[in-house]
């Protein structure tokens, strides 16, 4: 039997303690799918206010107490450890925590009074990156993977290019894991230096340099032996679309055979219908009737009259954002509910999509909800007590709501693109196999017929229940893909590269 791979994962975010978006799942559960025979997985992570707020600040690290400088601000910084919550058994996936106070235990990225990125924000990366070096040099043994995921990560394959790794280092393969290429956190040039980073990198068409200005994400994509996209799809359109790829998509393509799409998985141990604990009932794919319990509660949750539950409800967890295409829905809104739908939206995001959001809650109280929050329980009791789940996405890497629409009987209506062109088969399309429906160009319109079609499947009886079955039964889970990560880790580390 070969010995297990030993991987370092470095991340801003990391469920259950730290989720804002997709990549907090991501960190939730790949770690964990990871764990066992095959491999040893510690993860790295910022004490942030809402692990601090959590655990506090747990027992350090032997030796992992210093100094850091990032110009002529220093730091004093301590490595916490612990163990991520609902972990694998038996012992759970070990976490290092990096805890710089003043520095990093705040919200993970933007100062909640003014809603953009904290001023130092490049010294949060640097502080974070540096620790997980440190980290990975404290630890017993040799390291075989260092995976940075997304930009914010993306410093620590920099400085494990240009540092002087410790012996535990020294034979690592750089892997940097793009959740969504339209967040590569740029900032002025002269950080570099600052950073302790070789200045000669960072000149015109340099590894480190974008217009001008210093590009997190473009550094790990060029330190980086692999770079993996978040789904085939995406993959695909960042490299072919210069737009989709935020002016990086030349690079990847130079990257050739280094780029590797791999569809994220879920947890299906917490979005699991049957034993969901957010849920009044529960039910499975071969015993239906807790579904339309839960559409009956969420009525009620909601402030809806008692008849509304015999109307089709279309639900949306989401990112308030231009890229999710939430202004699609808002433009359709008043036809599909002139069709007799409801409609439940749960998420924050760019306040003037959130004005019309609730502005539209204020036409329509009876018909409409908008809880502008981040609600954890109430996203599961959307997806069980739902007909339909829209995401109408401009761009979508992976989506995981989609797959958890899909695990609760709730079919998805789409855009074709990334991750959702992936794992959605239109049920016209495609009546033999099909899982939800899709439609293509991201236009309101468009998006309304691809609704009609649904609920024209919803007024016939067998027919929808065999496309919500279709969905409940197929394996969503982390194992294909924790698969595909470890035989990748693999031919990576066999082929082992310098970088670029």
């Amino acid at each position: 039997m070969t010995e297990p791979l030993r991987i370092l994962m470095v991340a801003a975010e990391m469920g259950p303690w730290a989720k804002v978006g997709g990549l907090g799942d991501v960190l939730a559960a790949l770690p964990g799918a990871l764990h066992g025979d095959q491999a040893q997985v510690t993860v790295v992570v910022p004490l942030t206010r809402p692990i601090l707020d959590q655990i506090g600040r747990p027992e350090p690290l032997p030796g992992g107490t210093y100094s850091d400088r990032i110009g002529p601000q220093q730091y004093e910084v301590t490595l916490r450890r612990a163990t991520q919550p609902g972990g694998v058994p038996p012992n759970g996936v070990p976490v290092v925590l990096v805890d710089c106070p003043g520095l990093l235990d705040r919200e993970v990225y933007l100062d909640p009074e003014s809603r953009e990125p904290y001023p130092d924000q490049i010294h949060r990366w640097g502080i974070l990156c540096r620790g997980a070096i440190r980290a990975g040099q404290l630890s017993g043994g040799r390291w075989d993977v260092i995976h940075a995921h997304d930009a914010h990560a993306a410093l620590a394959l920099a400085y494990h290019r240009f540092g002087d790794p410790s012996a535990q280092l020294a034979s690592a393969v750089r892997v940097l894991s793009i959740h969504n290429i339209g967040y590569p956190e740029i900032f002025p040039i002269w950080n570099v230096s600052q950073l302790g980073l070789p200045e000669s990198e960072a000149g015109p068409m340099g590894p480190l340099e974008y217009w001008g200005e210093l590009n997190l994400l473009k550094a790990g994509m060029s330190y980086a032996d692999g770079i993996h996209v978040v789904s085939p799809t995406y993959a695909e359109e960042v490299k072919s679309d210069s737009d989709m790829g935020y002016g990086l998509s030349g690079l990847l393509r130079s990257r050739g055979g280094a780029v590797r799409g791999i569809l994220n998985g879920i947890d299906d141990v917490t979005w699991d219908p049957s034993a969901d604990p957010y849920l009044p009932a529960h039910y499975a794919a071969g015993e239906m009737a807790g579904k339309a319990a839960n559409k009956r509660a969420l009525v009620r949750e909601l402030g809806w009259p008692e008849e509304a539950a015999a109307d089709p409800l279309l639900g949306i967890v989401s990112r308030f954002v231009w890229q999710k295409g939430i202004d699609l829905v808002l433009d359709a809104a008043e036809e599909l509910l002139a069709d007799g739908v409801r409609l439940v939206m749960l998420g924050t995001g760019e306040p003037e999509i959130e004005e019309r959001c609730s502005a539209l809650e204020r036409r329509y109280p009876g018909a409409v909800a908008v809880p502008l929050r981040y609600d954890e329980g109430l996203a599961h009791r959307i997806e069980a007590g739902a007909d339909l789940f829209l995401m109408p996405s401009r761009y979508e890497p992976c989506g995981l709501n989609q797959m958890y629409s899909l695990r609760y009987g709730t079919v998805p209506v789409v855009r074709r693109t990334g991750g959702l062109a992936d794992t959605i088969i239109d049920a016209d399309e495609k009546p033999e196999s099909g899982n939800g429906f899709v439609f293509d160009a991201p236009v309101a319109r468009d998006m309304a017929v691809a609704v009609r079609r649904a609920l024209a499947a919803m007024a016939e009886p067998g027919r929808w229940r065999r496309i919500q079955k279709r969905g409940m039964v197929a394996d969503l889970s982390w194992k294909q893909a924790a698969w595909r990560y470890l035989e990748w880790y693999r031919e990576l580390i066999s082929g082992r590269t310098s970088g670029p």
